[in-house]
């Protein structure tokens, strides 16, 4: 899990204090007043927007995460799955089983995940502390359940989202079972480990309900709990089936900062504004076997 930057409420509100922070919210409510366009946000901003993200987030703080400095367009490449090195002689060559698996980001600026929220103009007006803390900490919570979901079942570029796992999982990682004791919810994490790849965890990724329906009687019945993977509940999984993961083998990679813009027009019925949040991702499975998806039959 990545090291968080913010570890209380009071770090929190001395961020939101800070005069880069107060610049950045009165840019915006200079645009509510009809002036100026979308702001980026600083790099404070940033901070609580992804400390946020990870703490709403079930899959993103066990992924593979980068954010190219300066904002890097166009092709990234990534060598992951590195196996162990070779001793050789200078004057031998590596062999071809000893190079990474280049993984290819391609989509230039990657893909747009927004959010608009409405909040009363009154409580812009008298309280801008607290709208402040409450437009960053919604806008990061729907980033979370996003990311969640695209990481998941992404479709890919022709649907202008993330690479899924479960739309790129090998044939041979999908099985059916009849669930019936326990070492039938155990069996089907060998299609993940071999034992060739087992220096990450490997979670069970669920829906909630099906875990209290089909899991949890052979949950509590086990006299070893530490045989047991870690349960992930995400409401983005469907039901009757479980994903088993080494998530460190999905990369997800940040296209530029995030930026905020408000609405010039208020709803006039209900006297608010309204605020969009932007950010731009490219994700995809850096190992495919990674991952394997067991239907509860």
């Amino acid at each position: 899990m990545r090291k968080r930057f913010i570890e209380s409420k009071q770090e929190m509100e001395n961020i939101l204090a800070k005069k880069s922070v107060q610049t950045f919210f009165q840019k915006i409510y200079d645009v509510r007043k009809g002036n100026g366009n979308n702001v980026e946000a600083p790099e404070d901003i940033y901070t609580i927007i992804m400390d946020t993200v990870e703490s709403y987030s079930k899959l993103y703080p066990l992924i593979e995460y980068f954010f190219p400095i300066g904002n890097v367009p166009g092709k990234i490449i990534i060598g992951k799955d590195v196996t162990a090195a070779e001793f050789k002689p200078d004057n031998v060559a590596l062999s071809a089983e000893n190079f990474a698996i280049n993984v290819e980001f391609e989509y230039g600026n990657g893909f747009k995940v927004a959010k608009v929220i409405f909040i009363s103009n009154n409580m812009i007006d008298a309280q801008p502390d607290q709208y402040e803390a409450y437009i960053v900490k919604e806008l990061a919570r729907a980033i979370a359940l996003a990311l969640d979901d695209a990481i998941l079942n992404g479709q890919g570029k022709d649907s202008y989202q993330l690479e899924g796992i479960i739309k790129n999982l090998p044939e041979q990682n999908i099985i059916g079972i009849t669930l019936t004791e326990l070492s039938d919810i155990l069996e089907p994490i060998n299609l993940v480990d071999s034992g060739e790849y087992n220096d990450n965890e490997i979670v069970a990724i669920v829906n909630r309900n099906t875990y209290y329906k089909k899991l949890l009687k052979h949950v509590i019945s086990c006299s070893n709990p530490g045989a047991l993977p870690k349960f992930i509940f995400c409401y983005a999984m469907q039901e009757d089936k479980i994903l088993y993961a080494d998530l460190s083998k999905y990369i997800l990679i940040q296209r530029g900062g995030f930026s905020l813009e408000s609405s010039k027009n208020v709803r006039f019925i209900g006297d608010e504004t309204g605020y969009k949040g932007k950010m731009y991702f490219e994700g995809k499975p850096g190992r495919a076997e990674a991952f394997a998806l067991v239907n509860l039959q």
